[in-house]
């Protein structure tokens, strides 16, 4: 079997809804932080936002 590795595209979320996306998270309960694999070299950023979101 023969494989290609294909580069991830970058994700661009637009700023309108990236505003809403941020206010569900504001606004919501409790909830799972999922981080895949576009995260990967984010570990310390994705850890911070998980401490400032449900340490309090």
């Amino acid at each position: 079997m023969l494989t290609t590795a294909v580069a991830p595209s970058p994700v661009v979320v637009p700023p309108d809804r990236l505003a809403e996306l941020a206010r569900l998270l504001n606004d919501g309960g409790e909830a799972m932080p999922f981080a895949g694999a576009g995260c990967a070299d984010a570990h310390d950023e994705v850890m911070a936002v998980a401490g400032r979101r449900w340490s309090s």
